[in-house]
């Protein structure tokens, strides 16, 4: 490694205003507004997600992950793999 380069990486090291430009390169800022809810359901955050290790033991391929944004209330449901081929197919 030529010695300019080792200069320079210790410098950006050392430096603190490179470190922070370093670092809010990458970071993103936006905030978003969440407006106030009122009733329960009203909003649900859903997820879907692979479960490889059920699937090998129980037969289950995905997970349905569903919360209240009111009450935060999680329900998680497993969807078997047969319904899975199925909607596939279609």
């Amino acid at each position: 490694m030529a010695i300019s380069q080792k200069n320079t990486r210790n410098w950006t090291k050392c430096c603190i205003k490179c470190e922070k430009l370093k670092i809010l390169r990458y970071v993103n800022r936006s905030h978003q507004q969440y407006h106030i809810i009122s009733q329960r359901f009203s909003e649900i955050n859903v997820t879907s997600h692979h479960q490889k290790d059920l699937e090998r033991s129980v037969g289950l391929v995905e997970g349905l992950t569903i919360a209240d944004r009111y009450s935060h209330w999680p329900i998680a449901v497993l969807i078997p793999a047969s319904d899975m081929k199925q909607s596939l197919m279609r």
